[in-house]
């Protein structure tokens, strides 16, 4: 449960990279890899970097779950904005911008540092003043990209995400530490405080951003399993990573959070991010294959429940168009086990080749009926726009979570 908190930290717990954007930029699980976005309405790209787990595959997801073609891309995209917040082609710009931040937590009694955390300068916002609320910059980082699976972020999200709360009850976090110019890590003179507040994200409750938010910080959950492990035993108000190299020490640094980005992992081993792919450290890679099972999993129930024209495909099901008619359970091991981290290229033609067999042999919802019209994918308008805004399907209820948690703050001191 979370807790309004006072920590001050004895031991290193290093958090060079988040609190030192000059050196390196953020990245959140599962992380961006040595490729760029690929708009699936223009075929446009632009220039930032993706993860294949949050967009292409989710696309792939999407449709063998049965969604249309239209939602299925909108899943993918409002998949990849989580991290990315801001996504730009030649004619077309993607924005989950749309929120509010709460007012700002006030200081640890008697602390007078320097603001440490929120990075607020990388926070972006809109010109009309509405924010990136799941920046990973921000002070929701902890809640939308480090959930604990079978803790109660996990079960706002979801519940949020399918409409049945109405509020999107987290929590908020900030740090007090030193002068940036003086500390890259977040130990000694330092405060860190956490407090539960409802979360503007200026997407309708139960709506497909909803949904995509969902499912991207449930397959965060299976990334980051092993990092909440090791911080939550340290005592750290929420998870985060640490960085492999220089400035930080090797007492600053842990394995199981250990990230650096594309244009500064020396070696993939050396993030644990890179180790998600391929076959040589089948512990994390087979995390990532139980997180492509658990979103499926809800993608599925949300097509059968909702806005699905197709019946689901189940993992048992031979992709005809796949050499050898594999499973669709099979063609997901290939995806995952088949290339390494810095083979997205190839996990991108494979996606390609597993959408292409899921279209072709789809059978609508209900026998006879016709599914509702949508565009083809071997004819793409030449230009896009924004997503339209689904409308969603709002519920009327109570949030999971527990009004409780609002009025709770206990203070630990450490």
């Amino acid at each position: 449960m979370w807790q309004r908190r006072t920590i001050r930290l004895a031991i290193a717990l290093s958090i060079g990279l988040l609190l030192t954007a000059a050196l390196v930029a953020l990245a959140g699980a599962y992380a961006e890899e040595p490729i760029t976005f690929r708009d699936p309405t223009t075929d446009q790209t632009s220039d930032v970097e993706v993860s294949t787990i949050h967009t292409d595959l989710t696309y792939v997801l999407a449709l063998a779950a049965g969604f249309s073609i239209t939602d299925s891309r909108t899943l993918m995209i409002w998949d990849q904005l989580v991290d990315a917040n801001v996504i730009t082609t030649t004619n077309t710009s993607y924005s989950n911008c749309s929120g509010t931040f709460p007012p700002p937590i006030v200081r640890c009694q008697g602390n007078t540092d320097s603001l440490f955390w929120p990075a607020w300068g990388q926070v972006a916002s809109t010109g009309d003043g509405r924010s990136c609320v799941t920046s990973r910059y921000g002070p929701f980082e902890g809640f939308f990209h480090f959930p604990h699976r079978n803790g109660p972020e996990m079960a706002a999200l979801k519940a949020w995400g399918w409409g049945a709360g109405q509020q999107l009850v987290g929590y908020q976090g900030y740090v007090w530490g030193p002068n940036l110019s003086e500390v890259t890590s977040f130990f000694g003179h330092t405060c860190m405080l956490t407090e539960p507040v409802t979360i503007d994200t200026g997407m309708p409750p139960g709506s497909l951003e909803a949904f995509a938010t969902y499912i991207h910080s449930l397959a965060d959950s299976y990334s980051h399993e092993r990092c909440q492990e090791k911080t939550d035993a340290l005592g750290w108000a929420w998870p985060t990573h640490t960085y492999p190299y220089p400035p930080s020490t090797d007492a600053e640094r842990i394995y199981e959070c250990n990230y650096a980005p594309t244009g500064h992992l020396q070696n993939i081993g050396d993030s644990h991010h890179g180790r998600e792919f391929g076959t040589e450290w089948p512990e994390d890679s087979d995390r990532t294959d139980a997180a492509v099972r658990a979103v499926y999993a809800e993608l599925a129930a949300r097509s059968s429940q909702r806005e699905g024209v197709y019946q689901p495909l189940s993992l048992d099901t031979p992709l005809q168009g796949i050499t050898h008619s594999l499973t669709l359970s099979e063609t997901l091991s290939h995806f995952v086990h088949d290339w390494n981290f810095d083979q997205p290229a190839e996990r991108r033609k494979y996606a390609d080749q597993m959408a292409a067999a899921i279209l072709a042999q789809r059978t609508p919802r209900a026998a006879g009926a016709p599914a509702q019209p949508e565009p083809s994918p071997q004819a793409l308008p030449a230009t896009g726009g924004r997503i339209p805004r689904p409308t969603g399907i709002l519920l009327a209820g109570l949030a999971l979570v527990a009004a409780g948690l609002l009025l709770l703050q206990v203070q630990r001191t450490f």
